[in-house]
């Protein structure tokens, strides 16, 4: 581990992404806060700040972006990429995404002015209502494909429906009649091997013509799928083989589509998990008190009321102090007893340089504004 390594552990960083990752609303931004970027470059830092400023202005005037819906669907839009076909439930969470990618654009088109940034980066979000509208329109809330998904599959399930009333009509008929009831352990039928059967009696098995699939722990009971039922099965399982392959033409069609926009789809995700990322350092910035800082290139910082952001998870009220070197003076002399409040001013310092270059607003009250941060 080198020297930066060592020291950005030793200012607890990772505490303070994990802090700032529990305000994202989806797993995409969770990992944007994880991992945030530590920047170098002045304009950058200042770019980033002012986004995370423009994100907490919407919040402080109770305006909030419809974040929800967002999946980190990259995978999928990879298999769809391919050629291969997608799984209800993926289809059904790349619409959602869409969905979400949608209504930001629109949102932030409403609000260009007030954060005319954030806009800029919504203008490239993709929105395909169409398709999204589809996909949504196939399946239910638990991701089953609805009978209305197309007319063939409509046809299918209706016959489905009408062949298996048909047969357990004919079932129970059977299984009720005098002579046939005899044979059974009980006037019931049941399914084995997904087909219909009825539990013959092992010493009358062969009173009962028909198809064996299987045999109680015991012994004492043969299922078997009358010689009567056969045919009738036989449709059902027709039917159902046929609505598989209209399932399957149903998914492969829609994820065809996805296929088609998978590079637009690819790239509104990053937009996505960029806007999360944005919105949880300004909520951060909310949670802690947190004000925007002024980058300098003259090489001094002065922090007025600060605190400590790691203190702020365990400690109600934090003491805060002021820090200013590099103007009039260029070396400060902290003394004090051995009690760690030394240690805290150095690492309210660093760490917070360290959230400055990372575009996140610091938990302090800026009196002077030319302030802030050697790069």
């Amino acid at each position: 581990m080198n020297t930066i390594d060592q020291t950005i552990k030793a200012l607890e960083w990772k505490t303070i992404l994990e802090d700032l990752s529990k305000h994202s609303t989806c797993d995409i931004g969770k990992e944007r806060c994880l991992d945030a970027e530590i920047f170098s470059d002045i304009e950058k830092i200042k770019y980033e700040l002012k986004l995370t400023t423009e994100g907490k202005y919407l919040l402080d005037h109770t305006i909030y972006p419809p974040l929800g819906g967002i999946r980190n669907i990259s995978e999928f839009i990879e298999i769809a990429r391919i050629g291969k076909t997608l799984r209800s439930e993926e289809l059904i969470d790349i619409a959602n995404t869409m969905g979400a990618s949608r209504r930001l654009k629109s949102f932030f088109a409403r609000y260009n002015e007030e954060v005319p940034e954030l806009y800029k980066i919504s203008v490239n979000l993709y929105e395909d209502k169409a398709l999204e509208e589809d996909i949504l329109d196939v399946f239910d809330e638990s991701g089953n494909m609805l009978d209305t998904a197309s007319p063939e599959l409509k046809r299918l399930r209706v016959s489905l429906k009408d062949q298996t009333y048909n047969l357990k009509n004919k079932l129970n008929s059977l299984i009720n009649s005098a002579a046939f009831s005899k044979f059974l352990q009980e006037s019931v039928f049941t399914l084995r091997n997904d087909r219909y059967v009825v539990p013959v009696k092992a010493e009358h098995k062969s009173h009962v013509p028909g198809i064996v699939h299987d045999i109680s722990a015991s012994g004492s009971t043969i299922f078997i799928e009358p010689r009567a039922i056969v045919e009738l099965n036989n449709n059902i399982k027709e039917f159902e083989l046929k609505i598989e392959v209209e399932v399957k033409r149903i998914l492969a069609e829609l994820s065809s589509r996805v296929k088609e926009i998978s590079q637009e789809l690819a790239y509104a995700v990053d937009i996505l998990g960029d806007i999360d990322f944005i919105f949880a350092k300004s909520k951060y910035s909310i949670s802690i008190r947190a004000t925007e800082p002024e980058i300098n290139t003259e090489k001094y910082i002065s922090l007025k009321s600060v605190r400590h952001p790691v203190l702020l998870r365990v400690i109600e009220e934090v003491i805060p102090n002021d820090i200013e070197i590099g103007r009039s003076f260029n070396m400060m002399i902290i003394t004090g007893p051995n009690t760690g409040g030394k240690t805290v001013i150095l690492k309210t310092v660093g760490i917070c340089t360290l959230m400055a270059r990372a575009g996140m607003h610091l938990p302090a009250v800026f009196i002077h504004l030319k302030t802030f941060l050697p790069i």
